[in-house]
């Protein structure tokens, strides 16, 4: 039969308090709850900018508040589209009201880092939400977006005659200033400075992928030097490695 004791209550408060739901709210410059800025998910109700008949994250943050679990609001700050969407754009989606903010990349729609205007895009979408939502932490989804791809298979050197081919990478439409933004990144420092500057009471978090080549254990990276420096210099609160490569994601199911 269960005894009770003070010390034991304690530490399932404590544990408790510890526990964070992360909620993805902004899968694709769209949201999962009611914005001005941008459109319903279609991922919520089928097709995108089709309202919801109520507010999920409102509806979140009450059930979680009343069971002593914090929110952690999940943002994904530069994807646009995902290929695997199924409806159209929305009139007022930023690839249909800001076309020249946007860039196409392997399939995906890609807010382009690059442009100031995009990035001032996502922080408004960011800050919006902390003014309307009792939210207790803020999260960036896989921030160094877009990986690079493969584009095609060349002849790589020393390979003349052998058979054996090297992979190209696929450039991103507007490298230069990509390039500029990971190794400068004004932006995206006065971004976290702003944000814990008007909500310091709110964690700060970013995900990393953990498998062989991203890990962090690869300063050579092509995104590892900003991530590291942005950590030190801004103290990020936390650092969530995410295991979810397709071998594990097909281990798992």
């Amino acid at each position: 039969m269960p005894v009770y004791h003070p010390v034991i209550e304690e530490g399932i408060r404590t544990a408790l308090r510890d526990v964070g739901a992360r909620l993805q709210i902004r899968p694709a410059a769209d949201a999962l709850y009611p914005s001005r800025i941008e459109p319903w998910s279609e991922y919520l109700t089928g097709v995108q900018g089709k309202a919801s008949s109520f507010d999920p994250l409102a509806y979140w943050i009450a059930e979680a508040h009343a069971r002593a679990i914090d929110v952690h609001v999940w943002f994904n700050p530069f994807r646009a589209r995902h290929p695997d969407a199924k409806s159209p754009n929305s009139a007022k989606h930023i690839a249909s009201v800001r076309p020249d903010l946007v860039r196409s990349y392997a399939g995906h729609l890609w807010l382009d880092p690059g442009e100031p205007e995009a990035r001032a895009h996502s922080l408004r979408v960011i800050e919006d939400v902390l003014r309307r939502y009792d939210i207790d932490g803020v999260h960036f989804d896989d921030y160094f977006y877009p990986y690079p791809i493969n584009d095609a298979l060349d002849d790589g050197p020393g390979t003349k005659g052998t058979g054996e081919k090297k992979q190209v990478e696929l450039p991103f439409p507007d490298d230069a200033s990509w390039k500029t933004y990971c190794d400068e990144t004004p932006e995206a420092e006065r971004m976290t400075r702003e944000l814990r500057w008007q909500h310091g009471l709110v964690m700060l978090s970013f995900t990393v992928l953990v498998y062989t080549g991203f890990a962090l254990t690869y300063p050579e990276s092509w995104w590892a030097s900003p991530l590291l420096r942005w950590e030190t210099q801004l103290g990020s609160a936390a650092r969530c490695s995410r295991c979810s490569t397709g071998p594990i994601r097909r281990s798992i199911s």
